[in-house]
C-alpha cells in the first residue's frame, strides 16, 4: 500500500510508539480521572494513598504521556493532521471512561456503606440510612453535575 510519502523504518517505529502512547495514556488517564472524581465526590479513603499525597505527580505523568502522544503522532507515518483529531478523541474517551468508572465505584461504595449500616457495623440514623440508600442508586447525570459543582468550588477556593 502506497502512502503520500515514503515510509522509513523510523516512521514505522514511531507509529508503533504512537499506538503504545495512546493506550498507555488512556489507561493512566482513566486511573487519574477515577481517583480525582472519587476524591472530589467525598471518598478520598478509596483512592491510593500516594495519589492523595502527590496527585500533582500523577497529573504531570498524564500530561507527559499526552505530549508523547502528540510528538509520536506527528513523527509517525500517519498524515500530521490526523494527530489532533485522534488526540481530542482520546481525551474525550478518557474522560468518558474515567467518569463512568468513578460513578460506578461511587455507587458501589454507597452500597457497601448501606450493607455495613444494615449489619450494624456503621451506626447511623434513619435519615442517614435513607440518604445512603438514595446515593447508592444515583444517576450518572446527577453525579456529573455534583462533580462539576465540586470542581468549580475547588477553583474558587484556590483563588
Amino acid at each position: 500500500m502506497h502512502s503520500w510519502r515514503s515510509t522509513t523504518l523510523t516512521e514505522s517505529a514511531m507509529t508503533a510508539t504512537f499506538g503504545f502512547f495512546v493506550v498507555l495514556c488512556v489507561l493512566w488517564g482513566r486511573f487519574v480521572v477515577v481517583c480525582s472524581a472519587i476524591q472530589k465526590l467525598g471518598h478520598p479513603s478509596d483512592c491510593p494513598p500516594l495519589f492523595l499525597r502527590r496527585s500533582g505527580y500523577y497529573h504531570l505523568i498524564f500530561f507527559a504521556l499526552q505530549g508523547g502522544v502528540l510528538v509520536t503522532g506527528l513523527l509517525s507515518d500517519f498524515p500530521g493532521w490526523w494527530t489532533i483529531p485522534v488526540f481530542l478523541f482520546m481525551l474525550l474517551l478518557i474522560r468518558f471512561l474515567g467518569q463512568n468508572a468513578a460513578f460506578s465505584k461511587y455507587r458501589k461504595i454507597q452500597r457497601e456503606m448501606l450493607s455495613d449500616a444494615a449489619e450494624g457495623f456503621m451506626p447511623c440514623s434513619v435519615d442517614q440510612l435513607e440518604r445512603i440508600r438514595e446515593r447508592a442508586s444515583i444517576s450518572n447525570s446527577v453525579l456529573k453535575a455534583e462533580l462539576a459543582k465540586q470542581i468549580r468550588m475547588d477553583a474558587l477556593l484556590k483563588r
